[in-house]
């Protein structure tokens, strides 16, 4: 799926704020049978979907901002990496105070 890729580019290089790209950046990120138009449509389809804002535009560049529905598709696989790691620290947390309590009654 292009679209997290794309707009993991978009986050990554705006931070908080608007970001001027090329229009050939972005085709990069895109399957190459997008055309200069095609990717102008997009972008517009984007803006008019709530993914992004765009402040300004010519032939060759766009002064663009993720807005929130971007910055959550670009940011989907983080979240579940992070309850991932959250469940496996509660099991090791459990894990620990069950065999150190065994121990102790085992010892005492």
């Amino acid at each position: 799926m292009f679209e997290k890729k794309l707009f993991k580019y978009f986050v990554d290089e705006c931070n908080d704020g608007y970001g001027v790209f090329e229009i050939e950046e972005i085709k990069s990120y895109l399957p190459k049978k997008y055309s200069t138009n095609d990717i102008k449509r997009l972008l517009r389809h984007y803006e008019i979907g709530g993914y992004i804002s765009i402040k300004y535009s010519d032939d060759k560049t766009y002064c663009l901002s993720p807005l929130a529905k971007a910055r959550a598709i670009a940011e989907e696989g983080k979240t579940s990496a992070l309850s991932l790691t959250v469940v496996l620290n509660l099991i090791f947390a459990f894990l620990g105070a069950f065999l150190g309590t065994l121990f102790y009654y085992i010892i005492f």
